[in-house]
């Protein structure tokens, strides 16, 4: 069955676009031990008249339940993040999908985020942990997603917060297994102290050497889903220097 349920998640988490717009991405999904249920994490990226619309969340549980909840979460986001005008309108959209189909104890966390040509991007969170900033002035730092909301399902009332994106910033997007899970100490993997390599390299090799320090924190025995989607804001054609009348 845990195998089943892998393989219906991975069939569910299509390939991250390298680019849209102005923005680059990437994304990595690594299951748990044999000796752990897969869960329901997700992560998806749409383009949008609006802008670029992202989704990163946890449904609550492990096994098949929790990726058939992923599954209608995903289904729902790609539907409404082109025809619902704001965020808060898509989160109170996800927030009846999953009280639609979910028991008494259902839910998930999700952070929705919205990037525009603009350089900035609005953040909504229903209970999931915050991103973090990765820019040049800094090593890395938690951003502000507002007050606390529940997650979908439990009837939250979404929050917009929006943030300038410096260039060349970069924001990590994760669910809970990345901080969550423990070293033989009981140690919780300190993100604070490994994200400012994050900074540098390609998009890509920046989440794999993320993921390979996870892996020697915990001796390679990660016991909860691992999700990660990275952004970077790329450089303009102004910022280029692209002149455009040519």
């Amino acid at each position: 069955m845990t195998a089943i349920a892998e393989a219906a998640q991975r069939a569910l988490l299509r390939p991250m676009p390298r680019s849209i717009g102005s923005f680059g991405f990437a994304a990595r999904y690594v299951s748990a031990t044999h000796e752990a249920l897969v869960g329901g994490d997700l992560y998806e990226a749409i383009g949008t008249p609006g802008g670029v619309r992202i989704i990163v969340g946890d449904a609550r549980g492990k096994g098949l339940d929790a990726v058939q909840m992923a599954a209608t979460v995903l289904a729902g986001f790609r539907h409404a993040a082109v025809r619902e005008p704001s965020l808060t309108a898509l989160a109170t959209d996800l927030d009846n999908v999953v009280t639609s189909v979910s028991g008494d104890e259902d839910f998930v966390t999700a952070v929705l985020a919205e990037f525009r040509d603009d350089h900035s991007v609005t953040l909504v969170n229903c209970g999931h942990p915050p991103p973090m900033l990765l820019a040049r002035a800094d090593s890395g730092r938690v951003m502000d997603t507002g007050e606390p909301e529940p997650p979908l399902g439990l009837r939250p009332a979404p929050n917009l917060v929006t943030h300038h994106l410096p260039e060349g910033a970069r924001l990590l997007f994760y669910t809970d297994g990345l901080v969550e899970t423990r070293d033989r100490d009981g140690a919780f993997f300190p993100l604070t102290e490994r994200a400012a390599a994050l900074r540098t390299g390609s998009l890509e090799d920046a989440l794999d050497g993320l993921l390979a320090q996870l892996a020697d924190h915990v001796e390679h025995q990660i016991t909860d889903d691992v999700a990660l989607v990275l952004v970077e804001r790329q450089p303009s054609h102004d910022e280029l220097g692209v002149d455009h009348r040519s």
